[in-house]
């Protein structure tokens, strides 16, 4: 259609297809915006290709091996050379050299170190024993009928492990230091007091084996001394020696006594009042197989 003056009023279409420039470029006069919209786009491509491109090179500008010292200490290097007694590290910042023999080892830089193994259990506490079973221990060590070393200890102490006499004298087993110290034994722990008692009076039954009152002047020689019994052929005449001795070979008889009624009726519900004594804590029921000691 022509207008006046032989003007087209409106552009003929085709059916050709514009070229990518072509197309852009009408967009670009359409959309002033667009170009700088496309040039970001382009700038932020190139961004992140540079990073990608850094960040390879700072790996493998780092990438190297860890060189362990023996104190434990780690430092990073990127190769080493030896040198006779010298190692030579190349790191970062130029080159150090550092003693071969306090190097004890060279990991690579992604090694793992294992796992540390599981802590330890902690150990169960140990029980301490009771005064009577550290007496029966003794006694079996040394060779005496449990009865016997029980009935001393408890003549002497109670079975008390913080008991002092009046005259110095420590412990389960009433050790006077000087005794303690002769047998090589801490008066003050139950244990060794136990211990050194029942060896004390084990050589004392020795001393007098072949004595027909071996056993009273071994139990005297124990509470007076040794010197005592020498010098007056026997138990001496002192009050406290007599009841001493006394009391103690009626514990251990009253010891064996019980140890027969226990084994004989063990669950008894109508044992007789020193039936049941035979099973107190402070006189524990047990068969004597031990003979008094003989060379």
């Amino acid at each position: 259609m022509l207008a006046c003056g032989g003007l087209p009023t409106r552009l003929p279409r085709t059916n050709n297809k514009r070229s990518g420039w072509a197309e852009n470029r009408e967009l670009s006069i359409l959309s002033p915006d667009f170009d700088k919209h496309l040039d970001l786009r382009m700038r932020q491509t190139d961004l992140v290709k540079l990073f990608l491109s850094l960040a390879v090179a700072t790996i493998t500008a780092h990438a190297g091996e860890y060189v362990v010292l023996a104190n434990g200490f780690r430092i990073h290097a990127d190769s080493h050379v030896i040198d006779g007694d010298v190692m030579r590290l190349q790191i970062s910042e130029g080159a150090i050299e550092i003693p071969a023999n306090s190097v004890a080892s060279i990991e690579a830089e992604d090694y793992t170190p294992p796992a540390p193994p599981p802590p330890a259990p902690a150990p169960e506490p140990k029980r301490e024993l009771t005064p009577q079973e550290l007496i029966t221990r003794a006694a079996i060590n040394n060779g005496l009928p449990p009865g016997i070393v029980r009935s001393v200890a408890k003549a002497e102490s109670g079975y008390r492990v913080d008991a002092v006499s009046p005259k110095g004298a420590i412990g389960l087993m009433q050790l006077m230091p000087a005794t303690a110290a002769a047998l090589n034994a801490d008066p003050h722990d139950p244990a060794q007091n136990v211990e050194a008692g029942a060896r004390y009076l084990r050589d004392l039954l020795l001393k007098y084996e072949n004595d027909p009152h071996q056993v009273s002047k071994a139990l005297a020689a124990y509470n007076a001394g040794p010197g005592a019994v020498d010098k007056y052929k026997g138990v001496p005449p002192y009050r406290e020696t007599i009841q001493y001795v006394n009391r103690v070979l009626k514990n251990y008889e009253a010891g064996q006594a019980c140890a027969s009624r226990t084994a004989a009726t063990p669950s008894d519900p109508h044992a007789s009042p020193a039936a049941r004594e035979c099973s107190s804590p402070a006189a524990p029921p047990q068969p004597e197989t031990a003979p008094l000691p003989q060379k």
